[in-house]
């Protein structure tokens, strides 16, 4: 049984030493503490060694919208297809304020 620091897990993983304390805080990866530093037992390791690395996927698109929301153009042009009363279209307001 093998006793590390911070700094020789974070090696040992291939992280940086804020990541081995951070998953300590988590409580993901056992320590005890020490003073102010950590020791880990080496068998504990195997605790952490196949964790998914990066950030989750988020269900964006580039700009920042709902992958499955519906066009822009459906929210701006559909509300335009109604009448505004009966015969009155706005497509006819625009053509008779062209008209003057």
């Amino acid at each position: 049984m093998e006793i590390l620091t911070t700094i020789t897990a974070a090696e040992k993983l291939n992280v940086s030493a804020i990541r081995v304390r951070q998953l300590i805080r988590e409580g993901r990866l056992p320590a005890q503490k020490i003073g102010r530093d950590y020791i880990i037992q080496e068998k504990d390791l195997a605790l952490v060694a196949n964790r998914q690395t990066g950030r989750p996927a988020n269900n964006k698109n580039v700009r920042g919208f709902e992958k499955d929301a519906p066009p822009f153009e459906k929210f701006v042009i559909e509300p335009f297809k109604t009448e505004l009363a009966p015969g009155i279209t706005p497509k006819k307001i625009i053509d008779l304020l062209k008209e003057i």
